[in-house]
């Protein structure tokens, strides 16, 4: 059987009246299975906070002198103040007045600390972790005039109503490209100069010649007047927030169409 100490320094239980001087302590055993024990061991997942305290005059190396603490042994003591803010030590004995820890850390007089002790997750049958909290969804809010207001939709009196605003944002300038482009028997680009459009082009506006009796036909750079989008004289096509490279042709040569890009 293993024995242990509280320290590498072989500080035992004797050290602070546990067991008879000159023993030391051993760990434990619990049952892990049907057939099979295993050494005790605890779980530093889960802990709960059992009270705070504040160090007074007499602490040494391994001990804390706090009257009526609510230490026991097994907890942790996490510091809170002073250099040592952060650490944590197990308890491995207490009195009344005196907790005594597993590390020399003179702590010093008037250092805050908390007292956690460990505490095993409760679960459901398939393993979720119960909880007591029931996670209520938070209302919406906006900040009006500087004060956290709460959406509200008062049916009954719609006076009450404190809807979510909204507001408009000025719009941005953008430029304005015109063209009368000729097209004809033979593919062209629908753009105002006939080179590729803008990659932040925003509209393309399109519209035939209404003084004709020649059809016109829009899609890709593949188009012909056997499978184009039929435009009649005088139609007009508009496209907003769209990267297509559109091309026109027409049935008839020396035609007219009027371009307009925003971009």
């Amino acid at each position: 059987m293993y024995k242990g100490y509280y320290s590498r320094n072989k500080y035992g239980a004797s050290s602070y009246g546990d067991l008879p001087s000159g023993e030391v302590a051993y760990p434990t055993i619990e049952p892990a299975r049907q057939e099979q024990d295993a050494l005790s061991v605890m779980a530093h997942l889960f802990v709960r906070e059992v009270g705070t305290d504040t160090s007074e005059s007499g602490s040494t190396d391994w001990q804390i002198e706090a009257t009526g603490h609510a230490a026991l042994r097994g907890d942790v003591i996490r510091i809170t103040s002073g250099t040592h803010s952060g650490r944590e030590i197990p308890v491995v004995h207490t009195s009344a007045n005196v907790i005594y820890i597993a590390d020399k850390l003179n702590i010093g007089n008037g250092i805050t600390f908390q007292i956690l002790r460990h505490k095993r997750p409760l679960v459901q049958a398939d393993g979720t972790v119960v909880t007591s909290a029931v996670i209520s969804p938070s209302p919406l809010l906006y900040v009006l005039d500087g004060v956290d207001t709460e959406v509200e939709e008062d049916s009954a009196t719609p006076a009450n109503n404190r809807p979510l605003p909204v507001k408009q944002l000025p719009p941005t300038g953008l430029t304005v490209k015109n063209a009368a482009i000729s097209v004809g028997t033979s593919a062209v680009r629908l753009t105002t100069d006939g080179a590729a459009h803008s990659a932040g082009r925003k509209r393309l506006i399109a519209n035939t010649e209404d003084t004709t009796v020649a059809k016109f036909y829009i899609g890709g750079s593949g188009i012909t007047a056997q499978n184009g989008i039929l435009l009649l004289p005088g139609a007009t096509i508009e496209v907003e927030n769209d990267a297509g490279d559109y091309y026109i042709v027409s049935d008839t040569a020396v035609q007219t169409v009027y371009v307009t890009e925003q971009e």
